[in-house]
This record gives C-alpha cells, sequence and structure tokens, in this order.
C-alpha cells in the first residue's frame, strides 16, 4: 500500500466516522450535520474504506531477478553519469553508469540498443547491469560520443600518474 496516502485515509475515514456516530447518538440534525450532509459522509466513509482496501492488495510491478531485457538509450549525460533507457515494453528505467558493463570509460549514446537486467532502486525500478549490443547511428544523433582512443586513454592514465 502507499504509505504516503494510508495516513490522510485513515484520517479521512475517522473524522467521517465519528461525524457520522454524532449523528446517530444524538438523533438530531443541525445546521452542519443535516440529512444531506449525512448521506454524503456515509458515501464518503464507504469510498474511503474501499480506496483502502483496493491500496492494500493492489500488487506493485515486480520484476523477475536474472532476466535479461532490452531496450534503447533515451538519454544519457556522461558528466553526471547517469540517463534512461526505455525498455521495448515501453517502460523507462533509470541507469547509473556504475552498471554500464564496458571496459574503459563508462558511458552509453542516446538511440544505442542495450541489454539489462531490472532491479529495484530507491525510486523505482533501475537498470542494472547494462551492456551495449547495438550501437547508435552517429548520423541520427547529434550528442554522440565516439568510444575514446586507446592510446589516449593511456597517454591521459600516464599523465595522472605523475
Amino acid at each position: 500500500m502507499n504509505n504516503k496516502s494510508l495516513p490522510a485515509i485513515v484520517a479521512v475515514q475517522t473524522a467521517v466516522m465519528l461525524g457520522l456516530l454524532y449523528y446517530l447518538w444524538n438523533q438530531e440534525t443541525n445546521e452542519i450535520l443535516n440529512e444531506k450532509n449525512f448521506l454524503f459522509l456515509a458515501i464518503l466513509s464507504i469510498s474511503c474504506l474501499l480506496l483502502a482496501i483496493v491500496l492494500h492488495f493492489k500488487k506493485p510491478i515486480t520484476y523477475e531477478e536474472g532476466t535479461r531485457r532490452d531496450g534503447t538509450v533515451k538519454w544519457f549525460n556522461s558528466n553526471k553519469g547517469f540517463g534512461f533507457i526505455e525498455q521495448d515494453t515501453g517502460d523507462d528505467l533509470f541507469v547509473h553508469q556504475s552498471e554500464i558493463r564496458q571496459a574503459g570509460f563508462r558511458f552509453l549514446n542516446q538511440g544505442d540498443r542495450v541489454e539489462f537486467e531490472v532491479g529495484t532502486g530507491k525510486k523505482g525500478p533501475v537498470a542494472l547491469k547494462v551492456t551495449r549490443t547495438q550501437a547508435a547511428d552517429p548520423d541520427k544523433y547529434p550528442n554522440f560520443n565516439e568510444e575514446p582512443d586507446e592510446a589516449l586513454i593511456n597517454k591521459v592514465s600516464e599523465t595522472q600518474l605523475n
């Protein structure tokens, strides 16, 4: 159940039930609690109860661990180290550079075809163990980053060591 909505539902349900009990106990109407408001409160009470039941039994989306899925990189910011992958099923997944499985600099280009596993992160589903299966066409995407040359990687590593 959604942890944020449950207290609100309980508060509304409690207020409504107290109003209904007051009305039934005193069997008198006043300006605030007349027959129309009583009917409204009764319907609201039943609606809150049904909503709480539906939210309680609603099953969250679960993913089978270890199952590889395919998708396309929607966008990826190599400076910030994260982006999003659009699954072939249509849902978007967050991807962090630490989950990209490739040698050297870890980055993805918009339009790259990737294979990945789905896991659960702090804010929802995330892509895990991401591997590029097909590079994007550089002519189609303006922000295409080519993989750095191996000699350049070695040169940068040597200068950082000195």
